[in-house]
Order: structure tokens, then sequence, then C-alpha cells
């Protein structure tokens, strides 16, 4: 009897109730990294396990679990990493082989019961090529520009042009000398103008002064001679 309820007891405690969640589909391009989301619906109080699977794959790709918010990783595959707090799983360098359905399977093992739910993830790996074309004509490039595992109407191809470096560079260089010469030639234009100006303001000042000076000294040496002839006409009129 003890043995009997020690049986119902343990089996109460590893009872497993599943939840499927919906699926969801991530698209990612060939060589960047994508977050594969599985999110706990259990929060991180106890301790929850993840293991990811992938339909046609044999075996478990990653499992990793978090106990009390601190996470470990149990064993994954080299293309596969787990990084973050709280835990994610990325495809480090998606290749078109990595497309596929995969599935989480999430369990919260601590506080039991132990309870489960799945999540299914569509990743579809898309890679977007530019090749140039042999071309006829000497004078014509052909590009061609192809995209891998996506439907076509999904799809709008936009083609653009971008100036060179080279070309770039030339006409900043260009751009700056001709501002820097208009500054320059400016810049001489105005020194020789106030130069002139300055030159032409000391003549006038001098000149006047010259002028000032010898009327000065005109009217003076007239009155002295005026003075001098009065003076010799008296003497002549006293002798007489």
């Amino acid at each position: 009897m003890l043995l009997l309820q020690a049986f119902s007891l343990l089996t109460t405690l590893t009872l497993c109730t599943s939840f499927t969640g919906a699926k969801e589909i991530v698209r990612a391009f060939k060589g960047s990294p994508s977050h594969l989301p599985c999110p706990s619906p259990f929060g991180f109080d106890g301790k929850v396990v993840f293991k990811w699977t992938k339909q046609g794959s044999p075996g478990i790709i990653c499992e990793y679990n978090v106990n009390r918010e601190i996470s470990s990783v149990v064993s994954c595959k080299s293309q596969f990493k787990v990084t973050g707090q709280p835990p994610k799983l990325y495809v480090t360098e998606p290749k078109s082989t990595d497309s596929g359905q995969y599935t989480c399977l999430i369990s919260r093992v601590i506080p039991p019961p132990t309870i489960e739910k799945s999540s299914v993830v569509d990743l579809q790996v898309t890679g977007l090529v530019l090749e140039r074309q042999n071309s006829s004509d000497p004078g014509c490039i052909q590009l061609l520009c192809t995209l891998e595992d996506l439907d076509l109407q999904d799809v709008n191809f936009t083609w653009t042009r971008q100036e060179t470096y080279h070309e770039n560079n030339l006409l900043t260089i260009f751009c700056v000398s001709t501002s820097i010469g208009v500054v320059a030639i400016a810049a001489v234009t105005i020194s020789i103008y106030k130069c002139r100006q300055r030159t032409n303001d000391k003549g006038d000042s001098v000149s006047y002064n010259n002028k000032v000076y010898e009327n000065f000294s005109f009217s003076t040496q007239t009155q002295q001679r005026q003075t001098t002839t009065a003076s010799i006409q008296e003497q002549c009129i006293y002798e007489n």
C-alpha cells in the first residue's frame, strides 16, 4: 500500500501538460545572424529548460536552461549560439540548408509539476546574389540580381547607382579650392584699396601745410619790405 502511494505521488509530480504555440515565420539573409524566438510563458522564477529540434534533422540541435535567471548551455551545434539574458538562440551564419521548421520545447521543471509548451518557427534563409554577365556590346555591362528561396510575389527589385569616392573627392577639392581663391582675391583687393586711400590722405595733408606755411612767410616778407621802404622815404624827406 505504501509503495502504491509513492508511485502515485511520483506520477503526480512528473505529470506534463502540453501547450502548442502558433507557427512563426522568420526570414534571414545568408551570412547575417538570425534570432529564433522562443519566449517563456512561465517566467524565470524557477528552472526552465529549452530544447530545440529541427524537422528532418535527428537529435537536439541546442539545449539550454534558466534557473532563477541564471542561464547555462547544455549543448549546441556549431552554427547555433545562445546569448543574452534572458537567453536567446541565434543562427550565426545562416545558409540555405538551415532553412526549415524548428520546434522549441519549453519545460518548467521547478516548481513541480512539470509543464511543457512548444512553439514552431519556420526559418527561411534567402540569398541575394549580384553577378556580372558577358555582353556582346563592349560599351554595355549586364548585371544579374537573383534571390533564392523566396516567392517572386514578395520581391521588389530596385536598382540604384552610387557615385565613386574618386569623383566625390575631386568635386570637394575643386569647391574648397575655389572658395579659398575667392576669399584670397577679395582680401588682397581690400588691402590694396586701403593702402592707396591712406597714401592719398597723407599727400593732401602735406600739401595743405606747405601752402599755409608759404602764405604766412610771403605775407611777413611783404610787410617787412613795406616797412623798410617807408623808413627810407622818411629819411629822404628829413635830409631834404
